[in-house]
């Protein structure tokens, strides 16, 4: 269908019930003629310079709500022929669900995380999107971000219902909380009164869950707050793709937001797929980047709960499991206090945040940091972290747990500044050993942290080790220059 027949279809006089007394084949096939409608009219808008659009986005909307009033037609029918055809409809996608976000999305994502501007990302990638696991880590992760997830009657947004939405807003520090939590549930139309919810099986939401509360569309109040909220700040969601396209056709504003930048989706899925090296080795069938699996794995779920499937739940274990990702592979800014590298938080260490945030004379000396209690508590809550992705890692073998060592030690270096990045050494491994220094390579007397490299091991004396570099270059980090005493951390088969 070409742009003029989507728009004369869209200005047709619309009574589904005239369609229907003509039978369910008529309905579907007006059903069809629509989705494509709607698809033409949202590639052509897209594609049509900002500001200068021949036609409103709300006739996009319009169009999927007119979808929506056919196939509820055939959904609530009790016809046998009825029945069958909203069984097969329910099992496919439809041309208006989108897979994934677009290479560009995704690299204006990684942008977002770490308040760099999309064309410099766009350079490390290079047309590449396998360097965007490296562009993911080339430099710290911060700011405030949005969490959200919803629950929907089916998966495609020209065709079903959002019935529960909840969001959060998380700060990208290791401590933070996800906080200013809601979650609204809305109602369906009226056609479906006296019906099940579809796929209650899955998200366990009832018709009396749903009594008396507006539908999404007719709710006008509830979608200025959520269109303001996902203008102020990047927006996380496991499958962001998902999220992307039912507010596309659901919240007004939305569409307009997302084409002017206004709006940033970040995949946490795809966040997933890139950096958790746990991924490398588990079998696609197991689903590892399923959002349930992967908290698993990161201990923000406990192996006999369940994800709920309800929006505020998901997206509160969604954030803590990013953050606890994040964390395991030090990412946030070294001098930030930053637990997962070892380093002691702001509160409890006496040194600044930055080097010039504080007078060099009130600053307590590293070699005294190194060996505070709270550096202590610091690096041992990081060693007990590592030891269950270790001892995971290292069921696949002695090699494989060199190269896990040696990604995490780089997604390390990668959060310091490039005035301690530059003294970091790295011997790659070679197969038998990897060894990286901090500081002068032939440096007098240094302080070495050593462990083997055993995949029969318990892995704690490595990940004590690692640990321990690891707050060695978060001190470096924060004090913003080369250590006096070289560092030296190395395993060996």
């Amino acid at each position: 269908m070409n742009v003029s027949q989507a728009i004369e279809l869209a200005s047709s006089l619309f009574i589904p019930e005239f369609l229907f007394a003509d039978g369910v084949g008529a309905v579907e096939a007006e059903r069809q003629r629509t989705e494509e409608a709607i698809r033409a009219l949202r590639d052509e808008w897209f594609a049509q310079p900002l500001g200068k659009e021949t036609f409103s986005f709300d006739l996009v909307r319009e169009l999927a709500d007119r979808n929506r009033t056919l196939c509820d037609l055939v959904e609530t029918s009790d016809e046998p022929e009825s029945q069958a055809i909203a069984k097969r409809r329910e099992d496919s996608n439809g041309m208006n669900l989108t897979r994934s976000l677009s290479d560009q999305d995704l690299v204006r994502g990684v942008a977002a995380l770490q308040h760099r501007s999309a064309a410099k990302v766009t350079r490390e990638v290079a047309g590449n999107l396998d360097n965007l696991a490296f562009a993911y880590v080339a430099a710290p992760v911060r700011g405030t971000v949005v969490g959200i997830d919803l629950e929907t009657t089916g998966r495609n947004p020209d065709r079903g219902y959002i019935i529960n939405v909840g969001w959060e807003t998380m700060e990208l520090t290791p401590d933070a909380k996800p906080e200013n939590g809601e979650a609204v549930y809305c109602g369906l139309p009226p056609a479906w009164e006296g019906r099940r919810v579809p796929l209650e099986r899955v998200h366990h939401i009832t018709p009396e869950m749903l009594a008396s509360k507006t539908p999404f569309r007719q709710d006008k109040e509830l979608q200025k707050r959520l269109l303001k909220l996902l203008r102020s700040k990047p927006f996380l969601a496991h499958n962001a793709a998902f999220e992307d396209s039912w507010l596309m056709l659901f919240l007004d504003g939305y569409a307009e937001g997302r084409k002017a930048g206004k709006i940033i989706p970040i995949d946490t899925r795809d966040i997933c797929r890139r950096i958790d090296i746990d991924m490398r080795g588990l079998p696609r069938e197991s689903h590892p980047a399923t959002l349930e699996n992967w908290a698993r794995r990161r201990g923000t779920l406990d192996a006999a709960e369940s994800e709920q499937h309800l929006g505020l739940d998901d997206t509160d274990l969604m954030l803590r499991t990013v953050q606890a990702e994040f964390a395991l592979r030090n990412m946030f800014p070294a001098a930030a206090g930053n637990a997962s590298t070892g380093a002691p938080s702001s509160d409890s260490a006496s040194s600044a945040s930055s080097p010039a945030d504080a007078p060099s004379g009130r600053r307590r000396r590293s070699a005294d940091r190194l060996q505070s209690p709270e550096y202590q508590e610091a690096r041992s809550r990081i060693a007990a972290a590592l030891v269950s992705p270790l001892r995971q890692v290292a069921t696949q073998g002695a090699d494989m747990l060199g190269i896990w060592v040696a990604d995490w030690v780089q997604h390390a270096k990668a959060t310091l500044p490039s005035a301690v990045a530059k003294h970091v050494h790295i011997d790659p491994y070679d197969g038998r050993s990897y060894t990286v220094t901090l500081g002068d390579r032939d440096g007098a007397d240094p302080t070495v942290y050593q462990a083997p490299l055993d995949p029969q091991g318990d892995q704690a004396a490595l990940a004590d080790a690692m640990a321990s570099f690891a707050g060695a270059l978060a001190d470096a980090g924060a004090s913003g220059k080369k250590p006096k005493r070289t560092v030296t951390f190395t395993c060996r088969r």
